[in-house]
């Protein structure tokens, strides 16, 4: 009944979902920033659970599976049609985070999610020559240390955070972006693993530069 063929690849620049990526991991964000704590981390739990549920279920009901790929096929990949949405491993990387580390990293570490890993991804695809680690491209990823190390300087300058080390340690936090997007754990999806491991090289970041927490 689903026809995948239609979804797009992991090789297509697929411009309707990066920037649904990064409208939903923004909107996290603001929610983060705007609502108490335990709001936005009950929100995000009720999310996961939500679409990890829907993920389960659809894969049990080809009729409901049906629906969901016709309703959110444009921003679908192939792969995600008998399996875990992208939007499901989003919601619990953007639930780790906030539940574990203090609300500067988690921040941080979900604005380069948000935006590092499209622009990384984008250019990658491309304008990708030069292979470096399976799929990930070295013009890929100094797209994202470009980005995340931007992202890390206005983030760092509006919060009076670290000033006197600025360019410094946005160098450093950029590296992290990077780095956290070029390298994989295993099979596990990168909008897990790519937050939680720049929210750890992050904290210790803040921790070595006395960063308040």
């Amino acid at each position: 009944m689903v026809v995948s063929s239609r979804l797009k690849s992991r090789g297509d620049i697929h411009l309707a979902r990066r920037l649904w990526h990064v409208i939903g991991v923004l909107v996290i964000v603001i929610g983060y920033q705007f609502l108490p704590y335990q709001w936005a981390l009950g929100l995000i739990v009720a999310l996961s659970i939500f679409s990890l549920v829907l993920d389960i279920a659809r894969q049990r009901c080809e009729r409901l599976n049906y629906v969901v790929v016709k309703v959110f096929g444009p921003l679908m990949r192939e792969h995600e049609c008998k399996g875990l949405t992208g939007a499901t491993y989003i919601f619990i990387g953007a639930f780790l985070v906030i539940a574990v580390f203090p609300a500067p990293v988690a921040t941080l570490a979900l604005l380069f999610l948000g935006l590092g890993d499209p622009v990384s991804s984008y250019i990658g695809i491309r304008y990708g020559r030069d292979r470096i680690l399976g799929r990930k491209t070295l013009q890929g990823t100094l797209a994202g240390f470009v980005t995340c190390t931007a992202v890390a300087l206005i983030f760092y300058s509006s919060n009076n955070t670290m000033t006197e080390y600025l360019v410094t340690i946005s160098l450093i936090s950029g590296f992290a972006g990077a780095i956290s997007e070029l390298v994989p754990i295993g099979s596990m999806d990168d909008n897990i693993t790519q937050p939680v491991l720049s929210a750890s090289m992050l904290y210790l970041i803040f921790r070595f530069f006395d960063g308040v927490m």
